[in-house]
């Protein structure tokens, strides 16, 4: 677990990686799939030139976590209604998933999913949920602290405007 956080956190807050990740995948399926394929591939790295074997045998693991992390993102996004709860994991997995297509170096995986978290973030106006808790009128309805979240979307925004200027700067960055 700490060895994947050290990796991933970079300069973002390693508390979001070792706590609120690990937290929202023992409360969501989708994000527990995704967290163990990305630790899995992570680990991968670092044995493949010692052991082949063993980096074969996580590598495999690492494809049906993700495959389980899909199928479990699928029954989300057909869900009606969707809840809160169902849209933070929706967008934490899509994080994770990132993350994969970084590790796989595949930077095209990884910006879609990126491109297509920030996409559901502003259409389901997931920001008000960080401005109202940060406001102290209203208290989290997911399992993370919503402002981590909006600082990894900001985060993200910027990141991939650098490498795709069809990012919009959108509306929800005038309320904070």
């Amino acid at each position: 677990r700490s060895l994947t956080v050290k990796q991933v956190n970079g300069t973002f807050n390693s508390t979001f990686w070792s706590t609120d990740v690990l937290r929202a995948a023992e409360s969501y399926p989708v994000v527990f799939h995704a967290s163990l394929a990305m630790a899995a591939l992570n680990h991968r790295l670092r044995i493949v030139e010692d052991d082949p074997q063993s980096g074969q045998d996580y590598y495999v693991f690492a494809i049906q976590e993700h495959n389980y992390a899909i199928q479990g993102l699928r029954k989300l996004m057909n869900k009606a209604p969707m809840l809160h709860r169902d849209r933070e994991a929706i967008l934490l997995a899509s994080v994770l998933f990132a993350g994969i297509g970084c590790l796989q170096k595949d930077l095209n995986q990884a910006l879609m999913h990126v491109k297509n978290a920030l996409v559901l973030f502003n259409e389901w106006r997931f920001w008000l949920q960080a401005i109202a808790t940060r406001q102290g009128t209203a208290g989290s309805q997911g399992v993370i602290d919503p402002g981590w979240l909006l600082h990894l979307m900001s985060y993200f925004e910027f990141q991939t405007f650098e490498l795709d200027s069809s990012i919009t700067v959108h509306s929800w960055k005038r309320h904070l």
